[in-house]
């Protein structure tokens, strides 16, 4: 009796043993298991946190890409600002140099007309003749480098007012405005596109862009990187049209128009391209008013 009451006993504990081992095992499967997924998501946070850094540094180069750009373009801007100072000091230095020339012929003419004796003048009219002739040609001469520093001073102030779009729209961290390109190739899993287009086209990193398709727009895209000729953009969330899948060779624009205060053309300019014109259509009657002295037929006639 009493054996097999221990043998009940040794069975129980036996079985206890078991039952107890089994759920051990359970709970320490368990416990794996549960650190298997904190190390995965470790991982994933530990590879998040390294791309963002990326990001981080990749945004920073952009930035002082951008810098260096501006600076560059803000210098160019400044010696053209000097080249056009110059050009309209020029202008100005020609303008006195012709009225002073036309001065001179007024005053040769005045001189024929208080003239005496031709006959015993005609040595003196006919160097009196040749010198308004010179001067005709020198005012000619002047008017033609005049009109050329006049083109000139146009063709800088139209460089002027495109160093200073560019810079603007560039400043605005605004892509050209009349940027028009399309989808290169699309990435749908990771969520960006590339353009076949880059800063050469006016392509600026941070920029918004909109994508177009049939004269609408059916999403928004912000430049990540640029090259000289490619740049990659990423999809904003949100902003894409329902039921509606980017593809490759979508267009794609700018959604900026940047209105850039332009500085005047210095008012000189059209004054002098008014003073040219008359200038031109006053000195071949020079040499005609010489016709206009008391004696001019007897002159005329010797000169033949």
């Amino acid at each position: 009796m009493t054996s097999t009451i221990l043998g009940s006993l040794s069975l129980v504990l036996l079985g206890s043993s078991v039952y107890i081992g089994l759920k051990n095992k359970t709970m320490y499967e368990e416990r794996i298991q549960t650190r298997i997924a904190e190390d995965d998501k470790n991982r994933r946070k530990t590879d998040t946190l390294a791309k963002t850094r990326t990001e981080r540094d990749e945004t920073k180069d952009q930035r002082e890409k951008r810098e260096i750009e501006l600076a560059e373009l803000s210098k160019k801007l400044e010696e053209q600002k000097d080249k056009n100072a110059q050009l309209v000091k020029q202008i100005d230095e020609k303008k006195e140099l012709i009225n002073s020339q036309k001065l001179k012929i007024e005053q040769l003419v005045e001189a024929l007309k208080e003239l005496g004796d031709v006959q015993e003048l005609i040595p003196k009219v006919k160097r009196i003749k040749n010198s308004i002739v010179q001067l005709n040609a020198d005012i000619d001469a002047e008017n033609a480098k005049l009109s050329a520093l006049i083109a000139e001073q146009k063709r800088t102030a139209e460089v002027i007012k495109g160093f200073e779009t560019e810079n603007a729209w560039r400043s605005a961290v605004a892509s050209n405005p009349n940027l028009s390109t399309r989808i290169g190739r699309m990435y749908d899993s990771h969520g960006f596109v590339s353009l076949p287009v880059g800063n050469t086209a006016g392509v600026v990193s941070g920029s918004t862009l909109e994508v177009v398709r049939d004269g609408g727009a059916i999403a928004k895209l912000v430049v990540k990187t640029v090259e000289a000729n490619t740049a990659v953009a990423e999809l904003i969330p949100g902003s894409l049209a329902a039921d509606t899948v980017l593809m490759e060779g979508d267009t794609v624009r700018s959604t900026v128009a940047v209105s850039v205060p332009v500085e005047p053309v210095p008012a000189v300019a059209p004054a002098l391209e008014a003073e040219e014109a008359k200038t031109v259509e006053e000195a071949p009657a020079a040499a005609p008013k010489e016709a206009a002295a008391p004696e001019a037929p007897a002159v005329e006639d010797i000169f033949e």
